[in-house]
């Protein structure tokens, strides 16, 4: 088992390479980003576009420096590695990590890409075209614009800056006034502003930021709607306890880290609201995800129904969802030691200071990542290392 001291060591290793980056780094879903004139013209078609990613993250070699695919900040990344400063700062009182805190939180707030002063929102560094949609670089989304609020509100609990504050209650409007669908006396969030897709997890991080800003700002309309939301979202879990990615019949898998998110968000969402409503779903949704989704070695699977390819995003994901959720099962603890040490062991440079993107059964993808892997890992590391638990 990896010792406390050896953790400790790790993440400041990990510090270390994503500071020596500028928190700077490629992405699995950086294909678009490519300056090839060939590539830009291939990209103009929905199923080249797609391709060109899915292509691209699956490849063992880091081809983007040949593609002219240059390293960037992704705000989501930015937005973790605050929450994860803000923490450390308040177990070590340690100024440095405030000070960096800061400098990031500045660079969130000049990278709002609401397109409107009354807004604040963000997106990905990258265009993006799922199955569903397709999304222009920056452009927001629930998931980059509900951690990025969050994470500023980490902040403002220890800085005298309004500014801050303001920012994410200014996000939780935003994804109010664009999000926001109601249909057939059911109200749900959609990922972005262009669809009306009903994705689970991501009604979980709206609801929590509509509960925190809510009870933060005293805004009773944000925590009533955010009640209905969460309404919708526990009603999607299926019988024994899982969760599927979407309700959209060709999107009902059941994968590791979305579940997690759920279990995490429907907790945090509990704890803000002082409430237990929702225990049984949680309990149900813990059980279901330590028995399918992390193996009895503490390898986090993908699926619930397939090991490979194991993600280092899962790794995360588990270890953060056995933290959150400690007071579900005595079991917790051993079980996030069980991953963190699987993952250091198998997915960790020790040379270079930084965690590897995917374990196939025969080979490894050892692109570091910065959002995907660096600032999940930098996240869940902090986590696991100031839990009183541990």
């Amino acid at each position: 088992m990896v010792t406390r001291r050896e953790l400790e060591h790790i993440l400041k290793k990990l510090d270390s390479f994503v500071t020596c980056e500028s928190y700077s780094g490629f992405d699995p879903y950086d294909a678009l980003n490519t300056s090839n004139f060939v590539l830009v013209n291939l990209a103009r078609n929905r199923y080249l576009r797609l391709l060109m990613i899915q292509g691209l993250k699956r490849i063992p070699l880091n081809l983007r420096v040949f593609l002219g695919i240059r390293k960037e900040r992704n705000p989501k990344a930015i937005a973790l590695f605050l929450s994860s400063l803000v923490d450390l700062y308040s177990r070590t009182r340690d100024e440095i990590y405030l000070k960096r805190a800061t400098e990031l939180a500045d660079w969130l707030l000049q990278a709002n890409s609401s397109g409107s002063e009354q807004f604040y929102a963000w997106g990905y560094n990258f265009p993006w075209q799922s199955s569903a949609f397709y999304l222009p670089r920056n452009y927001p989304n629930m998931v980059a614009t509900t951690y990025t609020a969050n994470a500023l509100l980490d902040l403002a609990a220890f800085i005298p800056n309004e500014n801050y504050k303001q920012a994410a209650y200014m996000a939780a409007k935003y994804i109010l006034n664009k999000m926001l669908r109601k249909s057939d006396g059911t109200t749900w969030f959609s990922y972005t502003p262009l669809d009306h897709t009903k994705v689970v997890n991501i009604n979980f991080m709206g609801a929590y930021l509509l509960a925190r800003a809510g009870v933060q700002f005293r805004d009773q309309y944000m925590i009533d709607l955010s009640k209905a939301i969460v309404s919708f979202a526990v009603r999607t879990q299926n019988e024994d306890g899982s969760w599927p990615y979407s309700i959209a019949p060709e999107k009902r898998w059941v994968d590791n880290f979305h579940t997690g998110f759920n279990l995490e968000f429907l907790h945090k969402y509990q704890r803000t609201l002082q409430i237990n409503d929702f225990r049984e779903h949680l309990e149900k949704g813990f059980e279901y995800f330590d028995k399918n989704m992390v193996t009895r070695e503490g390898v986090p699977k993908y699926y619930d129904d397939s090991l490979y390819p194991i993600d280092i995003h899962s790794c995360a994901q588990s270890i953060i969802t056995y933290i959150v959720c400690k007071n579900l099962s005595q079991i917790s603890k051993n079980r996030a030691e069980q991953v963190l040490d699987w993952t250091v062991n198998n997915m960790f440079n020790k040379n270079g200071g930084y965690f590897y993107y995917q374990k196939y059964k025969y080979y490894t993808i050892r692109i570091p990542y910065m959002r995907w892997a660096q600032a999940w890992m930098y996240r869940a590391l902090t986590l696991f290392l100031l839990d009183g638990s541990y």
